[in-house]
């Protein structure tokens, strides 16, 4: 079942051909990671896609404060993008982590093997070149919300977003990624709790 998810994934991004479907499927593996599991995103070198579970990705500023930029879950791409996040945010390789909030299973493939299949069949090129844009996208999306949005307007749009799983996630997670303190997460919670 794992990685029938990937696959039906992929298949809503790109066309691809029954003979590079069996390649793909051949190179796809399952992992399991428990609560609380951390690695770093330096280690992270494989496209993946979140069956169950729920992960964050996150840094370590300098003032040794966690910062979340993305939280994962259910059907969700997981995809090293190191590469557009330090374009963004000036963040050493070995402060950006990958969190398990949840058990969680991955359906994986490594780099190399993307690469091996990138370089053999175009469609899958154009896979990947579209889980780029739509991370691009998602960044553009996060910094739009950030500048046009007030803080009411930015809670309310991502607690929709988040409706089924909010529950599940630490409250100072979910500040952070808005870009709130924790008290005034609260506050909103309290105000728009019904």
């Amino acid at each position: 079942m794992p990685k029938e998810q990937i696959l039906e994934s992929m298949e809503k991004h790109a066309s691809l051909k029954v003979s590079v479907w069996k390649k793909v499927e051949k190179v796809i593996f399952v992992q399991e990671f428990p609560k609380g599991t951390i690695f770093s995103l330096k280690e992270f070198k494989m496209l993946s896609f979140v069956n169950k579970g729920i992960l964050r990705m996150y840094y370590i500023d300098k003032n040794n404060k966690e910062i979340t930029l993305k939280i994962y879950w259910n059907n969700n791409t997981l995809l090293n993008q190191y590469i557009y996040i330090h374009n963004i945010v000036d963040i050493p390789k070995n402060l950006l982590f990958i969190e398990v909030l949840e058990n969680c299973r991955l359906s994986s493939i490594e780099h190399s093997n993307i690469e091996k299949l990138c370089d053999k069949h175009k469609c899958m090129e154009y896979f990947i070149l579209l889980l780029n844009e739509a991370f691009q996208e998602n960044i553009s999306n996060r910094i739009e919300g950030k500048l046009t949005l007030d803080i009411e307007e930015r809670y309310l749009t991502f607690m929709e977003k988040i409706s089924k799983i909010r529950n599940k996630i630490k409250q100072n997670y979910l500040a952070s990624y808005l870009g709130i303190t924790p008290q005034t997460f609260s506050i909103l919670k309290k105000k728009y709790t019904y």
